[in-house]
């Protein structure tokens, strides 16, 4: 039986900001964590034209907002310029963020995953070997990792989202 939400979010169309990188921000992305550092890596690797917009877990508001505090703060990110903004509407559901960026970043989530399901390119903070499994190769996920080289992210940012029978068919796969 398919699965509804994961329906609705196969329809929710092209990214209204083009060049907006959604960041699901979870427990485990916490100062000086690997998926931190694997963040830090990727906003130094990004062309300053993009824009890290950060988004809170419903529940885990507090942990987030001093998570931000501290990246907007973090020594590592001398010569980052890309801008660092929260997501203004936080109390919205994620499907609506979605609808906004092309693009979504975080450590291991159900967010990513529904991001996936919706057509969006999505970057992991965590090893390739970890999302073959689950993503069987999709072009459109990309591990962030200390291998991942800022060509390699510029060339995942500079190319629409793969959506061929192969990628409709690793969909349906997660989303039924």
């Amino acid at each position: 039986v398919p699965n509804p939400y994961h329906s609705s979010l196969k329809q929710i169309g092209a990214a209204t900001q083009s060049n907006s990188i959604l960041l699901v921000h979870s427990r485990s992305l916490s100062h000086g964590s690997l998926a931190h550092q694997h963040l830090i890596q990727l906003l130094l690797k990004l062309p300053e034209e993009w824009e890290l917009v950060v988004r809170f877990h419903p529940n885990e508001r507090t942990e987030g907002r001093r998570y931000y505090s501290a990246l907007l703060s973090d020594t590592d990110l001398k010569g980052c310029r890309v801008k660092i903004s929260l997501d203004e509407h936080q109390n919205d559901q994620l499907i609506f963020a979605l609808r906004r960026a092309p693009v979504v970043v975080g450590p291991s989530s159900a967010a990513l995953t529904e991001a996936w399901v919706a057509g969006r390119r999505v970057i992991y903070l965590a090893w390739r070997n970890e999302l073959d499994e689950r993503y069987g190769q999709s072009p459109n996920v990309m591990s962030m990792d200390n291998a991942a080289q800022k060509a390699q992210v510029e060339r995942f940012l500079a190319t629409s989202a793969v959506d061929d029978e192969d990628e409709r068919r690793r969909v349906d796969q997660i989303a039924s």
